[in-house]
């Protein structure tokens, strides 16, 4: 059965707009919607190195061991920390990803991660686009539980891959196989929408 999904880009400049539609025909579509919950407010109270440390963060962040977080500040975003042994407040955690810690002391929000069971090959992609409603934080996974690609979206903005443009593809190599998804934002639920086309028999 053959899909069709278009992905529609409008560059608004001086003096004129530019409206795209890029069209795409594949066999085989995913489509995801994840709401989230506001994330905790906390402080980077220990800096072990770039991906450790310890959090302290305000009462009733509902965070458990061995867990795994993304962590947001201004200006930077580390994710899939594994949490350690949780002491009231205090929420050590080890090997973030992403960008290296911020100074001890900085304050940050920090969210639990829900993981979404989400299959494809992404050299077979035609189209993969990904938001959020508020901050967050979109990451791709293979099989072997490796990074592929991840984003730090901004409220109203995207992840977005379509094939044939001049960007190379964030997701070749091996297929993803998982997608981890985290709200950056203590002010409010975040919604996350994810749309894949790709050829699902070639």
């Amino acid at each position: 059965m053959s899909l069709t999904g278009i992905a529609k880009l409008t560059a608004q400049l001086p003096g004129v707009n530019v409206n795209v539609n890029l069209a795409k025909t594949a066999t085989g579509s995913i489509a995801q919607s994840q709401a989230l919950a506001a994330a905790k407010t906390g402080t980077l109270s220990m800096r072990t190195n770039n991906t450790d440390g310890e959090l302290t963060m305000a009462t009733g962040h509902g965070i458990t061991d061995a867990a795994r977080i993304a962590i947001f500040w201004d200006g930077g975003c580390a994710y899939l920390g594994t949490v350690g042994t949780v002491v009231g407040a205090a929420v050590p955690f080890t090997d973030a990803a992403g960008d290296n810690l911020p100074d001890k002391d900085t304050a940050v929000t920090v969210q639990v991660m829900t993981p979404l069971d989400v299959d494809f090959d992404g050299d077979k992609a035609e189209i993969v686009a990904a938001s959020f409603t508020r901050r967050g934080v979109v990451v791709f996974e293979d099989s072997s539980d490796v990074v592929l690609d991840a984003g730090d979206i901004a409220a109203g903005e995207g992840y977005v891959y379509v094939s044939g443009l001049s960007q190379s593809n964030p997701l070749a190599g091996n297929p993803v196989d998982q997608v981890w998804v985290a709200n950056g934002d203590s002010d409010g639920t975040n919604a996350f929408l994810l749309g894949v086309l790709y050829q699902s028999d070639t």
